[in-house]
């Protein structure tokens, strides 16, 4: 009797946790998602408004300094914010720590670009560039002020707040560059959208978080954490220069047209899984982070969030591989027609997404970063050969030879990864991919099937009911999916 007594009470205690990390999920996923879906709304404002009201030059004079200053943003974090959530305890002085740790960086950035301002004026032979140079500059120590900050909101799972923090300022700095730029300040607008987006994160962050550092820097050792951060910002350089290198190669063998379509190809195959990863990366790894040390429930939490990020994705990939020259002709008009191919091919590698990306958030929340840095080592390392391989036959060439040597080779690489770092059993993995496998293949016939079968209905027709086909069924999987249900216990 007694040993059914706790039998039942370990029982219980399994599911009450479930329905927390279902709730948890849940709520988080929600909250981020409505926030990304938020900031595109006002991004589509800034983008029609600003486009209106300024010249290509204003745009591209910003677009110069931003190249260089969003590299050294890289350099802002160090990796601290992911040691802060990551970390099972932390207290006040490692936190101060980090906290100075992240703002003297921030200083040394916002002094070098300050100093390179000159220089980047000379360069594109341009005396514009100066000002506007040293002015983007302040960005780089503003947005090293909210580091830890932010980190201990995602380490307590305030996704509510982090969306505000998210969305706010990015409105406040759109409504002052549109006044700028209604006012005639021409760039200076897009310099003012900048820094007020910067300043008012600052200020937001700080209210919402009551966390203050030490005045006086502790002498606290965070040798351990700094080794942690160090190779996660290994790893995003090495990433960085991963996903540009097709650009840089095609543009400088090719030139700026071929570029062109294979850059429109490229972003707009991979902007819904980055819309969908983004906002569930901020729930993920302060969960799993959290569960680590339990690995029943940070294997289902994981599976969960696998089948969710599947679920969402795979979908709308397919929807972009059958429709994709209906795609490319309404939304970037029938110039762009040599896109559709590059588009399709890139298309597979998209498929294999949502579990490269989820892949990243077990090697952080396990304080892995030295394994990740070694895995985007060699997954960079296939993906540069397989460009390089490609780029005699142009854009077409370079997507083609990239997906398979992605499918053939990142692939497989990666399940070998997964398996050494695994605190669950990998051979679980394809519970996680299961529905949205099947969801997806039923999706394809159903939309290759509405393709050929229904030749009178014009193309902004065709591709409208692909699209709600598409949307539903997503919808359909996800409410019969077994989190939604946690809602109602």
């Amino acid at each position: 009797m007694k040993r059914t007594a706790r039998t039942q009470a370990t029982s219980c205690g399994a599911d009450a946790r479930a329905v927390e990390i279902d709730r948890n999920m849940i709520l988080g996923s929600s909250i981020t998602i409505g926030a990304q879906i938020g900031k595109s709304a006002v991004y589509l404002i800034s983008t029609v408004a600003l486009a209106r009201a300024l010249a290509p030059e204003d745009f591209g004079l910003f677009a110069i300094v931003t190249a260089f200053t969003n590299f050294l943003l890289l350099f802002k974090d160090l990796g601290l914010s992911a040691a802060t959530i990551q970390r099972e305890e932390i207290d006040q002085a490692q936190i101060s720590a980090l906290f100075w740790i992240n703002a003297i960086s921030g200083a040394l950035l916002m002094l070098l670009v300050a100093l390179c301002a000159p220089i980047l004026a000379k360069l594109y032979s341009d005396a514009r560039l100066c000002p506007v140079t040293l002015a983007l500059s302040v960005n780089l120590f503003l947005s090293s002020l909210t580091v830890q900050h932010q980190a201990l909101l995602k380490r307590q799972m305030r996704f509510l707040t982090l969306a505000m923090i998210d969305l706010l300022p990015l409105a406040a700095g759109t409504a002052i560059a549109i006044v700028a730029a209604l006012q005639g300040l021409r760039y200076w607008a897009l310099v003012a959208m900048s820094l007020t987006s910067s300043a008012s994160a600052v200020l937001v962050t700080w209210i919402a978080c009551r966390w203050r550092p030490s005045l006086r820097p502790p002498q606290t050792p965070v040798r351990e954490m700094i080794r942690f951060g160090g190779y996660l910002t290994g790893s995003n350089i090495i990433n960085y220069f991963s996903r540009n290198a097709d650009n840089m190669l095609i543009g400088w063998y090719w030139g700026a047209q071929q570029l062109g379509f294979y850059d429109r190809a490229y972003q707009l195959m991979f902007l819904p899984i980055y819309l969908i990863n983004t906002p569930l990366s901020f729930v993920a790894i302060p969960l799993l982070s959290r569960l680590r040390k339990t690995p029943e429930s940070y294997e289902e939490a994981y599976l969960k969030l696998l089948r969710l990020t599947s679920l969402l994705a795979m979908p709308l990939v397919i929807f972009l591989l059958v429709t994709a020259d209906w795609t490319i002709s309404l939304l970037l008009g029938p110039q762009w027609g040599e896109t559709s191919r590059i588009f399709r091919w890139l298309g597979l590698a998209a498929l294999v997404q949502p579990l490269a990306n989820t892949t990243g958030w077990l090697f952080i929340s396990q304080g892995r970063t030295r394994e990740l840095m070694w895995w985007n080592l060699a997954s960079s390392a296939i993906s540069l050969l397989s460009i390089i391989a490609g780029l005699p036959w142009g854009p077409l060439g370079v997507a083609i030879s990239y997906s398979l040597s992605y499918l053939m080779l990142n692939a497989p690489l990666l399940l070998c990864f997964i398996q050494r770092i695994a605190i669950f059993d990998s051979k679980k993995l394809p519970r996680g991919l299961l529905l949205a496998c099947g969801q997806s293949f039923a999706l394809l016939v159903a939309l290759i099937t509405l393709r050929y079968s229904l030749p009178g209905l014009s193309k902004t027709s065709a591709w409208l009911l692909a699209l709600s086909l598409t949307l539903s069924s997503v919808l359909y999987f996800l409410l019969r999916a077994r989190y939604i249900a946690a809602l109602s216990r």
